[in-house]
């Protein structure tokens, strides 16, 4: 059952991929060796599927684990020292969010009083950055103030929208996973080569994607790699090409 929703993912995201290119004539075969056979414009192309989580996985559960933590504790900080305040909260992590130990009891504290002060200085909703509130791997905070809808507030999971700079480790990894891969598999059958690559967050940064023209010499088999961010079904999702003239070029 699981294999079969992961699959569904993949080929949403292909889909996806393919309007948002305008691509309306082609013929898509789903396999294991590659993931996708892509027939178009008289074209064969190879395509592989990845996730860059894949290498962080158990950090990735351990950040999203204390994120869910430390704000069930904000939240019921809040309602203790707030209790006729009604509000709704957003908050933007950055990927590498972590808060040491000793440091769990300040963050609870300077954020219950963040959220609080944007309550009471805007009546609708009041944004900051985290260069404005000073707690560091957060991105952004929203508060909405919820005096007259008291059924709407929440500081739920839900609202977490994770950001980050996608790491030169993590895209080398994951590259060399499939390439390794198409060494097996990629024959003269096919005119091209494509990886699609889930970049693990919201929303990705490249700014520090900066990789060796001699890696990619020597060990890059795509001809085009895309990366994507996922928003959820009702907002789709959010493409980058990557090719060996564009990597170094943006």
């Amino acid at each position: 059952m699981e294999n079969t929703k992961q699959k569904d993912l993949e080929i949403k995201a292909l889909e996806d991929y393919l309007l948002f290119k305008n691509y309306k004539e082609y013929d898509l075969i789903y396999r294991e060796s590659p993931d996708f056979e892509l027939h178009m414009n008289g074209n064969i192309i190879y395509i592989e599927h990845t996730e860059m989580m894949n290498r962080r996985g158990q950090q990735d559960r351990a950040r999203d684990s204390q994120i869910k933590r430390l704000l069930q504790l904000a939240k019921k900080e809040f309602e203790k020292k707030y209790p006729q305040v009604l509000v709704s909260v957003v908050l933007e992590f950055r990927y590498d969010f972590k808060v040491p130990r000793k440091e769990v009891n300040s963050f609870i504290a300077r954020l219950t009083e963040i959220v609080y002060q944007l309550s009471i200085n805007n009546s609708q909703m009041k944004e900051l950055f985290s260069y404005d509130i000073n707690i560091d791997q957060i991105e952004s905070i929203q508060v909405y103030n919820m005096k007259g809808h008291p059924e709407q507030t929440n500081w739920i999971e839900e609202n977490l929208r994770l950001y980050g700079s996608l790491r030169k480790e993590e895209f080398e990894m994951a590259v060399l996973r499939k390439n390794q891969k198409a060494e097996k598999n990629l024959t003269d059958k096919f005119d091209q080569a494509w990886l699609l690559l889930h970049s693990g967050r919201r929303h990705a940064s490249y700014a520090d994607l900066q990789i060796e023209q001699t890696w990619i010499d020597e060990t890059w088999l795509f001809d085009k790699i895309i990366v994507y961010d996922a928003f959820g079904d009702k907002t789709g999702v959010k493409f980058k090409e990557i090719t060996i003239n564009s990597l170094n070029s943006d």
